[in-house]
């Protein structure tokens, strides 16, 4: 196997990229000498100054110590990449403990158009999905959601996360957004050449077949005889008022955060990809060192 040209998933970076040791660009260096050169003079740094202040620090230092070295949480992610294109993906075992609803990823899937409608709704202008595979030559994956019909006159991507309830959306309040989202975002902008970019979390109902499930369950419950009765019609009013989510005000139910292209972080991403493209390379040749011993000493 070679791994010379194998593509990351702009869903995968923010794991390939956790602690990695990455060097410093011209421009960080010139952005580094700028910022010291504020703080020797006593002068207040800016917002964006005070964020990029401690990750041009470490690069500078990564630099000084040698590159780019990957850490374990990557380098277990790319075992599991490893035996994923070695023997194919693997059916996971489902568990025995008694689980309500359907999986966070099966419900994204089934409420994403619900998130489309919620957000075109806010912002009163329409909004289309766009499944089409993009690759270039370190990165391939799909986007969500774009401003336009045709990618060439989109202008702006829209990734959507689907909360799987009320208690997990609003505990977001402390720290809505993560690294996972903000890599992704950026994968998806060394895609496609657009600039600009919106994170949303969404509270959307639940899933059609989830909310027709619940009513035969529910009815099973109330008229054990088949015969429905107004206990029934009661409780199934409320019940779908609150599957629906149709009390909670539209604006109450998403929250957002517009990302920028960073393409110095990008140049990071390509730079990173590269090592770990070594990295699979030489795994490659100690997976078939021990897979082909009978013993070993």
């Amino acid at each position: 196997m070679n791994f010379n040209n194998y593509k990351f998933n702009p869903s995968t970076l923010s794991k390939i990229m956790t602690n990695s040791k990455a060097t410093i660009s011209e421009t960080g260096l010139k952005e580094l000498a700028a910022i010291e050169k504020k703080q020797i003079k006593g002068k207040a740094l800016s917002e964006k100054q005070e964020k990029a202040l401690p990750r041009l620090i470490h690069q500078r230092e990564n630099a000084e110590n040698g590159g780019i070295t990957l850490s374990v949480t990557t380098e277990n992610t790319l075992k599991s990449i490893y035996l994923s294109e070695r023997y194919g993906k693997r059916y996971k075992l489902l568990s025995n403990e008694p689980k309500t609803g359907v999986s966070q990823m099966v419900r994204g899937i089934k409420t994403e158009n619900q998130g489309l409608i919620l957000f075109s709704e806010i912002d009163g202008r329409q909004y289309y999905q766009y499944k089409k595979v993009i690759e270039n030559d370190y990165l391939s994956g799909q986007l969500d959601i774009i401003d336009s019909q045709h990618i060439e006159t989109a202008k702006k991507i829209l990734d959507i996360k689907s909360s799987s309830g009320i208690e997990q959306f609003f505990g977001k309040i402390d720290s809505p957004f993560t690294p996972q989202n903000i890599y992704q975002m950026q994968g998806y902008f060394a895609l496609t050449g657009i600039s600009i970019g919106e994170i949303a979390h969404c509270l959307v109902g639940e899933p059609e077949d989830v909310i027709q499930e619940q009513k035969q369950l529910l009815f099973e419950k109330y008229c054990p005889d088949g015969i429905e009765n107004d206990k029934f019609v009661i409780a199934w009013q409320k019940a779908e008022q609150s599957m629906r989510l149709v009390d909670i005000p539209k604006e109450h139910r998403m929250v957002s955060k517009i990302v920028e292209r960073d393409d110095e972080l990008i140049g990071q991403i390509y730079k990173t990809i590269e090592k770990c493209r070594e990295w699979l390379n030489e795994y490659h040749l100690i997976h078939e060192e021990f897979t082909t011993k009978r013993y070993f000493d």
